[in-house]
């Protein structure tokens, strides 16, 4: 196996309908555990989340609306919101392994 196809344990939240209320842990969003096979193409990275922001804009996401500024979350993929992350693995020249990088990364332990 090359390094770049490699297979990650992968924890990430899950939004998984949209709240009429405050939102409900296991009934709006969920954990979910598995694995994420990797096999980056040129110009992409897998990057390890180190942290992601939780802020007020979110709930706005989670109530499916058309005109917002920012997409709402789609049942069944991972939340997303800005982060830090590491570089894990690169096909792209400007951010070597090892790398901390920001911007808008999921939910989860890894992302392509």
């Amino acid at each position: 196996m090359s390094a770049s196809e490699n297979i990650y344990q992968n924890k990430s939240v899950i939004f998984v309908k949209q709240p009429k209320g405050f939102p409900v842990a296991g009934e709006h969003l969920a954990v979910k555990n598995g694995t994420r096979e990797v096999n980056l193409k040129e110009g992409e990275l897998l990057l390890r989340n180190l942290f992601v922001s939780v802020d007020p804009y979110l709930r706005g996401r989670m109530d499916g609306l058309k005109d917002s500024y920012v997409p709402s979350y789609e049942p069944g993929l991972p939340f997303d919101s800005y982060g830090v992350s590491e570089v894990v693995e690169s096909k792209n020249d400007k951010f070597p392994v090892g790398s901390v990088v920001i911007g808008s990364t999921g939910w989860e332990n890894y992302t392509v």
